[in-house]
């Protein structure tokens, strides 16, 4: 199969790549030439250079470009769940592609307090459950002091704000908080911890998507 296939739609050619990963070429590019042997030269500096961009300067690769269209193909055709879009979603903010966006009810859109609360609660708790099915020892009070850490220092400062909304900047920047308020660095760390290890927890579960929980 060729790499490409040049077609004219009036008197200029057009090019259209084709993706090994789906089986199909993407929409067609103006060469902006009319002549068959200048597209070809046109479509040779793009395979060698990359294809322009808005900014002059900057060039997407092939490969990136067929790349992108095998996700987009992906998305287009599984069985999405909301989760799913939700980790997404997650991804575009964590690269500042995105700033916000209206998503359906998940567990990943469920509101970080809530699941905070629930997620140190030892009758509740899905991560608790998970711990003692596995074998290990897991006692009330670890989940009592951490519930009291979420409880002062987290619930004022995230309400009303969802799990899957919330970035490393803002993590980052309550961290800092902390530590500029005075606090001992190993109350610091053990308030942390008790976040962290829940966002963990939903990263590892589907609930959020790639999420580097180092502050």
């Amino acid at each position: 199969m060729r790499r490409f296939s040049l077609y004219r739609r009036g008197i200029v050619f057009y090019c259209q790549f084709f993706n090994p990963a789906t089986g199909k070429y993407l929409p067609g590019k103006s060469t902006g030439k009319d002549v068959y042997k200048e597209a070809v030269l046109v479509v040779s500096e793009w395979l060698k250079n990359g294809l322009p961009t808005m900014a002059r300067d900057k060039c997407h690769q092939i490969k990136d470009v067929l790349s992108f269209d095998a996700i987009l193909n992906n998305v287009q055709h599984i069985d999405l769940t909301v989760d799913g879009a939700a980790r997404l979603v997650s991804t575009l903010k964590e690269r500042g592609l995105i700033e916000a966006i209206v998503m359906k009810s998940g567990t990943g859109t469920v509101l970080l307090n809530d699941y905070l609360t629930t997620f140190w609660t030892f009758e509740k708790s899905p991560y608790v459950r998970d711990k003692l099915l596995h074998g290990h020892s897991f006692g009330r009070r670890h989940c009592y002091e951490n519930m009291n850490r979420i409880q002062k220092y987290w619930v004022p400062v995230f309400k009303g704000r969802r799990l899957v909304d919330i970035q490393k900047a803002d993590l980052k920047a309550f961290s800092l908080d902390l530590a500029e308020s005075g606090l001992a660095t190993s109350t610091v760390n053990r308030i942390m911890t008790a976040g962290l290890t829940a966002f963990h927890f939903a990263y590892e579960n589907e609930m959020i998507g790639p999420f580097k929980s180092e502050v």
